[in-house]
């Protein structure tokens, strides 16, 4: 995998900024078509960096985050190269896609969204293919709030449904 560090320096206020991005060699090896992705919220990890407070408000919430969420998302090849999102579902969701490392077998972005209603958040994905039909892999994301950064951990799995790529289905909560 090749590498391109820039550096932005600001000799006034003395701000140096480097950037690494690493250059995707492959695309990952998948199926190009309607794919449907599986994401469900590590909600032991989430308890374990809670504080006692925060988990006792959000005891009643944390039940629905352990159920599963379904989006299903037309797969392309610009897609592949570009990056895209398994787990934003919200029409407001503006989101930036980074394909930060890629090869036939493993895919690793980062997508940052500003959203409309609510906190801004990265979201750091590993993908990994199992097949041509089948990925799996893991979703870390972090997100702002007026208390301070939260994050959460997610298990990711996606299937293949078919080359024709479908009008999507509205996400399942």
């Amino acid at each position: 995998m090749k590498a391109i560090t820039v550096s932005l320096c600001c000799t006034l206020g003395a701000v140096c900024i480097s950037t690494r991005a690493a250059l995707a060699e492959a695309p990952l090896t998948v199926a190009l078509g309607q794919w449907s992705f599986t994401s469900q919220m590590d909600v032991e990890t989430l308890k374990k960096n809670l504080p006692a407070k925060a988990l006792q408000v959000l005891g009643p919430i944390i039940a629905q985050w352990q159920q599963p969420h379904m989006r299903q998302i037309c797969l392309t090849e610009d897609a592949l190269k570009k990056g895209f999102d398994v787990l934003t579902r919200n029409e407001k969701d503006i989101c930036a896609h980074s394909i930060l490392s890629s090869s036939s077998s493993t895919m690793a972005m980062l997508v940052s969204c500003g959203i409309a209603d609510r906190a801004p958040a990265a979201q750091y994905l590993v993908l990994n293919a199992a097949s041509l039909h089948s990925v799996s892999g893991h979703l870390d994301v972090t997100w702002m709030e007026p208390t301070g950064s939260h994050r959460a951990a997610y298990f990711v799995t996606g299937k293949y449904l078919g080359a024709a790529c479908k009008s999507t289905k509205p996400d399942s909560k």
